[in-house]
């Protein structure tokens, strides 16, 4: 009997990038796909526009599940899961308010604004976001990524915690993934 086993990869940087490469693994993950043996999970920081707009031009298959928003925001076959993140003390605009004093952030577009996700971009100087995570403290996670993108998201909500939830929502061990 195949174990069950839990495929999840990052985007940019990761999996993009050599054309011929990913279609040759598309070929394999298909057959693992059809077989039963594999639940495909994407794991990214863009919105689900940015998204769908990356697995079109790139050919990417259908995932089983599609982890967004830097981990914030979880699809099931399409279906986004209503109970994740549990977050009850996020509050949006006064994040915003404390970041408006920086100059050097520049908000992303009103697509890439979710939920649970504030994001700007910003290129300078990394000690700077250091500054941010002190000023807006342990209640925070502050991703910097691509020496372009910072995201503001709720504490202990991230990619890593997503896949974590994941499998423990399909009632699957760590080792499946």
């Amino acid at each position: 009997m195949t174990m069950l086993t839990i495929l999840a990869t990052d985007l940019d940087g990761t999996l993009i990038g050599n054309d011929l490469a990913l279609k040759n693994l598309n070929d394999q993950l298909l057959r693992l796909i059809k077989n039963n043996n594999l639940k495909l999970v994407y794991v990214t920081g863009r919105s689900p526009k940015l998204f769908e707009e990356l697995k079109k031009s790139k050919g990417l298959l259908e995932p089983y599940a599609l982890i967004t928003a830097v981990g914030t925001e979880i699809y099931v076959k399409g279906t986004r899961l209503a109970h994740w993140p549990n977050i009850s003390d996020w509050d949006k605009e006064f994040i915003k308010s404390i970041l408006s004093n920086y100059k050097e952030l520049e908000e992303q577009p009103q697509s890439e604004q979710r939920e649970y996700k504030i994001s700007y971009f910003y290129k300078g100087n990394p000690v700077f976001v250091d500054e941010i995570r002190k000023t807006l403290g342990s209640n925070y996670e502050v991703v910097y990524s691509g020496n372009l993108y910072l995201d503001v998201l709720p504490s202990g909500i991230n990619k890593g915690t997503a896949i974590e939830f994941l499998f423990n929502f399909w009632q699957l061990p760590k080792t499946s993934v």
